[in-house]
């Protein structure tokens, strides 16, 4: 159980680095299919019309195009909802691991310790 702990870290690590790396992937898949690109490449902009009240002024709105709002509206939340349930099973399998190691020790351990480890 301790093997698989370390790698379900080993793992989170490598998906919470895989967060950082969005140019590397785009690279990768570009190579893979040069002829594809970005949906909204070639859509017109819609402009959202808005009621604003007098006091709240005009606001700024942020279009996001291509990659940024592929990035910003797929990938890291992607990334970041397969971080956190990895997260959650880790912390099932560190219990699991807190609560049964003692098993993988019967040959080694000393009949106290063994009787203070079921309790």
């Amino acid at each position: 159980m301790d093997v698989a702990t370390n790698l379900y870290a080993s793992l989170i690590e490598y998906v919470n680095n895989a967060r950082n790396n969005f140019d590397q992937y785009e690279l990768a898949a570009k190579e893979k299919n040069p002829n594809a690109d970005y949906k909204d490449k070639f859509d017109r902009n819609r402009i959202r019309s808005t009621r604003v009240t007098f006091f709240e002024g005009s606001s700024e709105t942020v279009l996001l195009h291509g990659k940024e709002k592929f990035r910003i509206d797929t990938f890291i939340p992607i990334i970041d909802t397969l971080y956190g349930h990895l997260k959650n099973r880790l912390v099932a399998y560190q219990e699991i691991h807190d609560r049964f190691s003692f098993l993988s020790q019967l040959t080694t351990i000393d009949s106290d310790e063994l009787t203070k480890k079921m309790q």
